[in-house]
Parts: C-alpha cells; structure tokens; sequence
C-alpha cells in the first residue's frame, strides 16, 4: 500500500510539472508573425521603416517597379546615418593579408534580415537591401567582418535601374563597426 502511494505521489507530481512546462507552450498564429509589413519599431532605428514602406513589383526577371514613400524620396541626396547587419561581397573586396580584408563596398540589411534572410523572396529584398558604397577602402580582420554589425553615414542615392543588384545606395560612406 505504501508503495503504491509513492508511485501515485510520483506519478501526480509528474503530471503537474509536465503540464506546468506545456502551460508555457504558446502556439501563435501565421499572422502574428514578424514580417516587414507589421513591425512597429525596428533594432536598427526610425529610419529603416521608410525602406519597409516601399513596394518593389518584379516586371520581367531584369526589371521592377517601385512605390517609394515621398519621405524617403525626400532624403535622396542627402547625408543619412543608419545602423544595420553588413553583407560583404566577393567582388567588393579583397585580400590584404591571410589575416585581413580591403572592402570598398557591402550590402547593409536592417537586422531583421538576419533572422529571416533564408525567406524573403526577391520582391522583398529589394525593398530594404542597401549597397554602401565606402569613401576610401577599409580594411577588416576576418574575425570583424563575422557578424558584422555597422553604423552607416553617407549620401543617400535611389537608383532602380538594376533592382536585382539594388535600388537604393549609401554613397561617399563613412563606417564603424557597432559592438556585438
């Protein structure tokens, strides 16, 4: 009888720590996924929500149109700064040494296209993929240029002449490195 006790004491205590554990479960439906049409405020600063803002429609395979809100319009030749994820290019860098890297310019992406780069389609891609284009080459040890997260300040170019490459531009760049 003793035995039995135990053995029910243990069995209830289980069930009560492995429904304490599923209660933590939260099952959230497709459309309170993060995306870029429902984000309120992103990690890399008020002025990524103009490029969310922008809608890019493929036409052939070489060419788009875009809907580009007149706020960012606005700002094309002017000096911006922003934040974001860098994504090297082979042909926009070189080796310096086994240990280092020239780079003369990259692609930034705001953070976001981090986490869900494997899953935007080309369409979405060029809504927010920025080419900086570096006032002078900086060079990069190998290790800095893993993860590579950067403050952005140049002179912000639209050009949609090649939306595959980019349709938007940082030029004359200056860049550092944020802390990880």
């Amino acid at each position: 009888m003793k035995k039995t006790l135990i053995v029910f004491g243990s069995v209830v205590l289980l069930c009560a720590l492995y429904y304490a554990e599923f209660r933590k479960i939260r099952i959230e439906s497709e459309a309170e996924e993060l995306s870029l049409d429902n984000l309120e405020r992103s990690e890399g600063g008020e002025l990524w929500d103009l490029f969310y803002k922008v809608r890019a429609t493929i036409i052939d395979g070489r060419s788009a149109t875009f809907e580009i809100p007149g706020e960012l319009r606005k700002l094309e030749g002017e000096q911006i700064e922003l934040s974001g994820a860098i994504a090297f290019r082979s042909e926009g860098s070189r080796i310096v040494d086994s240990n280092h890297v020239g780079v003369t310019y990259f692609d930034l992406v705001p953070l976001l296209n981090i986490t869900y780069g494997c899953d935007i389609v080309p369409d979405q891609v060029m809504r927010w993929t920025i080419v900086v284009n570096l006032e002078r080459e900086w060079i990069l040890t190998r290790t800095e240029m893993i993860n590579a997260e950067a403050l952005v300040r140049g002179r912000f170019r639209i050009d949609t002449s090649e939306p595959y490459n980019a349709a938007f531009f940082i030029d004359a760049a200056q860049v550092a490195l944020l802390d990880p």
